[in-house]
């Protein structure tokens, strides 16, 4: 069940965030940040909830055992920060279509 966090940001934020999720998360989780077979669906994810959960993995790389990469030398942390803004924004827009 989609429950995303309260939505956050500024258009230009949430544009950032659209941006830097195609050019170095849609390649795994797709266009929309909604997964595949093989990748999560952003949407539903956890560290959505909290800036601090979705940094130490975007940026930290808490969860490279598992495949998911650091991204610390290709972005900000203010960038991972406008991609969790792009991926709430996408959640709320889902369960809207869903309600």
């Amino acid at each position: 069940e989609l429950n995303p966090p309260p939505a956050f940001g500024t258009a230009a934020q949430i544009a950032q965030g659209e941006a830097t999720c195609g050019r170095f998360c849609s390649t795994c989780h797709g266009r929309d940040g909604m997964g595949s077979a093989m990748f999560p669906d952003l949407r539903y994810a956890g560290a959505i909830q909290s800036a601090d959960a979705f940094k130490t993995i975007v940026i930290d790389g808490a969860l490279t055992q598992n495949g998911m990469v650091s991204f610390a030398k290709a972005i900000k942390p203010e960038d991972a920060e406008a991609v969790r803004a792009w991926v709430v924004a996408k959640a709320h827009e889902a369960k809207k279509a869903s309600a």
